[in-house]
C-alpha cells in the first residue's frame, strides 16, 4: 500500500468517526417548559329581572321605608298625610311597627332618629296581578335615637309596645310586606310582619 493510499484511508476513517459522533443521541435531558396555571375570572351572578307588578310592589315598599326613615328623623311633623301613598288607612293597624305608635313614642318624649335606615335586600314573590308579598332586610344599625339634649337613648319602645334595649330595636331585621293592587291602579301595602329575626350581611 502506497503512502497516498494510507493517507486516503486515514481521511475516510476520520470522516466516519465524525459522522458516528454527530449522529449519537445526546444524553442530556431536554427541559420542557412548565405550563403556567391560569385562574378563571369568576362569572358574575346574573342580575334578577322582575315583572312590572313585582317592580311596582318593590317600589312601594322601598318608598314607604324611605318615608318612615324621614318621619323618624322629624317625628314632631311626620307628614302623616303621605301614608296614603303607601297603604290604605285600613292597614295602619296591620303594619309592624304601627306608624302612629312609632312616631308618637318618639315625639312625645322629644326623641328623634339620627342616621338612615335602609333596605339592603329585597325579593318579591312571583309575578301576580293582584297580590305580591315582598321579603326584605331592613338595616337600622347605622341609626340611633337621641333625646332633646342630643344624648343617645339606650332603651326604646318596640313594635309590641315594650320597653327594650335600643340595640334590639335598631338592628338588621327581616320583614315581609304584603302588597296588593287596588282598583285605583295603585299598589299599596296592606300588611307587614317580621322584625323578630336577624338578616345577613
Amino acid at each position: 500500500m502506497t503512502r497516498r493510499h494510507r493517507r486516503t484511508l486515514a481521511r475516510l476513517a476520520a470522516a466516519a468517526l465524525f459522522t458516528l459522533t454527530a449522529c449519537t443521541p445526546s444524553t442530556t435531558a431536554s427541559i420542557t417548559p412548565t405550563p403556567v396555571a391560569t385562574t378563571a375570572s369568576p362569572t358574575p351572578s346574573p342580575t334578577p329581572t322582575y315583572g312590572p307588578n313585582q317592580t311596582a310592589a318593590m317600589a312601594v315598599v322601598t318608598g314607604y321605608y324611605a318615608f318612615w326613615n324621614t318621619a323618624r328623623q322629624n317625628p314632631q311633623a311626620p307628614h302623616l298625610e303621605k301614608l296614603t301613598d303607601y297603604m290604605p288607612s285600613t292597614a295602619y293597624d296591620k303594619i309592624t311597627p304601627q306608624p302612629f305608635r312609632d312616631w308618637s313614642a318618639l315625639g312625645s318624649n322629644g326623641y328623634r332618629q339620627v342616621g338612615d335606615m335602609v333596605i339592603v335586600e329585597i325579593v318579591p314573590d312571583a309575578e301576580n296581578a293582584t297580590r305580591i308579598p315582598v321579603t326584605f332586610c331592613l338595616d337600622r344599625t347605622p341609626t340611633k335615637v337621641v333625646d332633646l339634649a342630643g344624648a343617645t337613648v339606650t332603651t326604646l319602645w318596640n313594635g309590641n309596645n315594650e320597653l327594650v334595649p335600643a340595640a334590639e330595636v335598631l338592628s338588621r331585621s327581616t320583614y315581609t310586606a304584603v302588597v296588593e293592587h287596588f282598583p285605583s291602579g295603585r299598589w299599596l301595602i296592606t300588611q307587614t310582619t317580621g322584625g323578630t329575626s336577624s338578616c345577613g350581611g
